[in-house]
């Protein structure tokens, strides 16, 4: 669905666009600022224009406030050059009456010197995420999106992924010092969040089909069943992430020796190319 704030029909559901950014739905508002092309009464490109929307409708100026206020904004193709633009931004710094410790959003632009840079960051709240177009073309623009999207959604980045949750367990104690078959606090604390991203990330839903993978979810005590699960090769990668309560320098030798076993040259496993990567 998309809207405007010109438009003679529905007007933008500001309110809910705000506080609607949890919910499960794969629905994403789209907020057409300066106006469509199927209603062109509400195309603004001139000084008047902008003077006359932010006049005609308070509404937006108070959603755009608001929107950069509470949440990260990556700009696009923006030239900041826009006067009220630039004025709602600077509003939102003197309301926060302080120096930004993180930027209120990200803008992808190339050919941007650092001085620039650092003065729009510094003045206008804005980090510029730039590159050498000459060097790189715009295809450097497609590998900035997929890095960002996949830095804040984990369904993206585990997309065909397999997740083996590893607790070294004996027969006695359990893992890591448990009752026998209990898995420690943090590991199901993590599969719960893990599964909650894979049953309601809008990423999953909302994406071409095909895009983004499912990731799926194993846990593991002991070497034989990461052993078992890797040898299944219906993942193209494999996250093996161990839970110890003791730091890097201190990890029990049964975790050694499963990083020994997964680098063996004649282990045999689906290693050579897509090497599983494992966190501490």
């Amino acid at each position: 669905r998309s809207c405007c704030p010109l438009s003679k029909g529905r007007q933008p559901p500001y309110a809910e666009i705000l506080h609607s950014a949890c919910d499960n739905s794969a629905e994403i508002p789209l907020v057409q600022i300066h106006g469509s092309v199927r209603e062109p009464n509400t195309i603004v490109f001139s000084r008047e224009g902008y003077r006359d929307l932010l006049q005609s409708a308070p509404n937006y100026h108070r959603f755009l406030k608001d929107l950069m206020i509470n949440r990260t904004i990556l700009y696009l193709g923006l030239s900041f050059a826009d006067d009220y633009f630039n004025e709602i931004r600077s509003d939102v710094i003197a309301t926060r009456k302080c120096k930004l410790n993180k930027p209120l959003g990200y803008a992808l632009i190339p050919e941007t010197t650092n001085s620039r840079c650092t003065m729009l960051r510094e003045r206008e709240g804005v980090a510029f995420l730039t590159w050498d177009d000459g060097q790189h073309g715009f295809g450097a623009l497609d590998r900035y999106l997929e890095t960002i999207l996949c830095m804040t959604q984990p369904a993206a980045a585990l997309s065909m992924a397999k997740v083996i949750l590893f607790a070294p367990s004996d027969d006695t104690h359990g893992s890591l010092g448990g009752p026998p078959g209990s898995l420690p606090e943090k590991l199901l604390l993590l599969l719960r969040e893990l599964n909650h991203e894979l049953t309601t990330s809008k990423v999953l839903q909302s994406m071409p089909k095909g895009y983004i993978q499912p990731f799926k979810l194993v846990t593991a005590t002991t070497l034989v069943e990461i052993e078992d699960s890797l040898r299944q090769h219906d993942f193209w990668q494999s996250w093996i992430v161990i839970f110890a309560e003791d730091s890097w320098t201190s990890i029990p030798n049964l975790q050694w020796e499963m990083l020994e076993f997964l680098w063996h040259p004649h282990s045999n496993l689906n290693t050579l190319l897509y090497p599983p990567t494992v966190l501490v």
